[in-house]
């Protein structure tokens, strides 16, 4: 009785949503519960830390052994945290495409590594569409930049598993940005930091994603990492580099791009001065050949260089305060995405990295130096103008590209000031990560086996030859709209078809298949299974 009344109580908190029913609230409140679980936990072992273990001691122990031992230590940590990529995308995910923007990533992706940049949409697009996969003058395509679904492309031309695309990538991020935090940091901060990024759920489950970010991060890492080498050591190779990754990072997420080089663009006025015209010179040299791509994709699809494809297809795709977006919305955003990065990184280093922040603002020895450490925030400022959260997530993936930078950041900080109270939230962060990972990956499991329902119905009832009116939406705990169900082969070819159920017209789709059998996909709102129910005329 008394859960009930805090489910009801809950469900009144919020409006009211289509696809969100009274099963999904109490799921919201069993997870609620287990958070301020989890954070008193946090809490309790933290103060133990503070008050029982000598921790510069401890410390030092272990950085002396990771020191002694660094080569296999980072071999050990750096292909930990790929085989659990592996695994987490292979097992817990089952290398589902858990949103409407993998999915469609997935699709251009496909159609790319065909040797080709559109697919022909179907004769009745209302029946087909789906989330972020325009049908348009006779054309299907991802709305999407171009930069991710070709590096996606490579699987499907070379023909490997894609979902080993993203893992690989974080390996590789791992490597560099190690490289770059011994460099720039020191061999202790490299360490920790390398550790506190390898193993974090944030981490792991988006390169065992789908998502662009992965390869956005390497990039952003490549770039930051091309500057310093510059400022080190002029050479224009090293600018040229940086304007590369600077430019694939732009056809990747141009909003992400421009907002990660303005903090550098102001550090290389204020140091460089006027010398700073020729770094800007070799770095839009790099990112060239990044450009006249996007500009050749655009053209080709669009009719004009300059046209987007999100634009061209979505003619409200827009910043600011648009689509029912406010700032009350905006403020809402910033306080889930934050309750987020506690949920899949820890909220000692999101605490950290605000107490730290500030006292680098307030400090003129220190305020402009390492811009990359205002990446984390000024993308959190700059998504606040967007109107969509991020959909389904592993963490606040619109900041994932900052997330290497933060936590060098914390981390030099911490071995900085060397106050103990920073570093036990630090060791604990990085014990909290790994012994998180485990449940966090059960419960992205079942969501994924929910959402899986309209499929694995199909597969249970053996249907063949069929179209499939899917008519509900899909999981009780993180409903999956219609929209991203109809995930059909890029040519219609596939056996069972899943289309959207448009009543009344459903007629013309039947006429359109003669001899396929059509069935309705339905499912109870607080039913974690559906069922296929016979149609037709």
């Amino acid at each position: 009785m008394l859960e009930a009344e805090a489910v009801s109580f809950v469900f009144h908190l919020f409006p009211s949503e289509p696809y969100k029913s009274t099963g999904f609230y109490d799921d919201l409140l069993n997870l609620m519960f287990s958070e301020l679980l989890w954070i008193t936990g946090f809490l309790f072992l933290t103060w133990i830390f503070v008050v029982y273990v000598p921790l510069l001691k401890v410390i030092n122990q272990a950085e002396r052994y990771a020191m002694t031992h660094s080569g296999i230590y980072v071999f050990v940590v750096i292909s930990a945290s790929f085989v659990l990529s592996v695994f987490i995308s292979d097992r817990a995910l089952e290398r589902f495409a858990n949103s409407s923007d993998e999915y469609a990533y997935l699709y251009q992706a496909q159609t790319m590594g065909h040797g080709k940049l559109w697919e022909f949409a179907h004769d009745l697009p209302e029946f087909f569409h789906f989330n972020h996969i325009a049908q348009k003058d006779g054309i299907s395509v991802s709305r999407f930049p171009p930069g991710w679904p070709l590096i996606l492309s490579t699987a499907y031309y070379f023909g490997f598993p894609a979902n080993l695309v993203n893992p690989v990538l974080g390996l590789i991020t791992l490597i560099v940005f190690y490289g770059f935090a011994r460099r720039f940091y020191g061999q202790q901060v490299a360490l920790w930091s390398l550790t506190a990024l390898a193993l974090s759920s944030y981490y792991i489950f988006n390169n065992a994603s789908y998502f662009s970010h992965t390869s956005c991060a390497l990039f952003t890492v490549g770039f930051v990492y091309g500057v310093y080498r510059y400022l080190q050591r002029p050479r224009a190779m090293y600018t040229l580099l940086a304007g590369f990754c600077l430019g694939m990072v732009a056809i990747t997420r141009y909003y992400t791009a421009m907002i990660i080089f303005l903090p550098f663009f102001f550090y290389l006025l204020y140091h460089c001065r006027w010398k700073s015209l020729v770094v800007f010179t070799w770095i839009g040299i790099g990112a060239l050949p990044c450009m006249l791509f996007l500009f050749w994709y655009n053209n080709a699809i669009t009719g004009n260089p300059l046209m987007p494809v999100t634009m061209w297809a979505y003619a409200d795709e827009a910043l600011g305060f648009v689509r029912g977006h406010t700032v009350a919305k905006g403020f809402e955003h910033l306080v889930r995405w934050s309750l987020m990065f506690f949920y899949w990184c820890s909220p000692g280093i999101f605490i950290l990295y605000l107490v730290f922040l500030w006292r680098k603002a307030i400090n003129p020895a220190e305020r402009f130096v390492h811009p990359e450490d205002y990446i984390f925030i000024l993308l959190m400022i700059g998504y606040f103008f967007y109107y969509q959260i991020g959909g389904n997530q592993y963490g606040p993936r619109f900041f994932f590209e900052a997330l290497p930078f933060l936590i060098v950041f914390v981390v030099s900080k911490v071995f900085q000031y060397r106050e103990k109270w920073a570093l036990a939230v630090l060791a604990v962060s990085i014990v909290y990560a790994p012994v998180r990972l485990p449940f966090i990956a059960q419960r992205e499991h079942e969501v994924v086996e929910e959402r899986n329902d309209l499929y694995n119905t199909v597969k249970e009832k053996r249907v063949t030859n069929a179209v499939v009116l899917v008519s509900s939406y899909t999981s009780v705990i993180r409903p999956m709209p219609i929209g991203d169900l109809t995930r059909n082969d890029i040519h219609y070819a596939n056996d069972v078809l899943f289309a959207q159920d448009l009543k009344e017209e459903d007629s013309l789709l039947m006429d359109y298949y003669p001899d396929r059998t059509f069935y309705k996909y339905v499912r109870g709102d607080n039913d974690v299974r559906g069922k296929l129910i016979r149609v037709g005329k």
